[in-house]
């Protein structure tokens, strides 16, 4: 399994977000804006993205077929606000 962790700085432009059937952009209803992403991928290569604000509130999760597109996804939402990718070294 291959985790990917990163931080997102302030966010300088309008704010990027999907609407699906449980989220809207009803201010009101939104998740919070995320501090941290954490990628999560399986050995089918299919990646998990979290989001988490800095005081560990969820703020969403999606669901990619690659890494790459959890990357791609990421640069696109939060554009220059996105800092770099570190690799999460696992323990024990």
């Amino acid at each position: 399994m291959t985790r990917l962790i990163a931080l997102v700085g302030p966010l300088t432009g309008v704010r990027h977000a999907v609407e699906t059937g449980t989220h809207t952009h009803d201010a009101a209803q939104m998740l919070p804006v995320a501090d941290v992403l954490l990628i999560a991928s399986d050995v089918t290569g299919a990646a998990m993205m979290f989001r988490y604000t800095a005081h560990g509130d969820f703020a969403g999760d999606t669901l990619h077929e690659t890494i790459g597109d959890a990357k791609i996804a990421a640069e696109a939402e939060y554009e220059e606000a996105l800092m770099p990718w570190e690799d999460v070294i696992p323990t024990g």
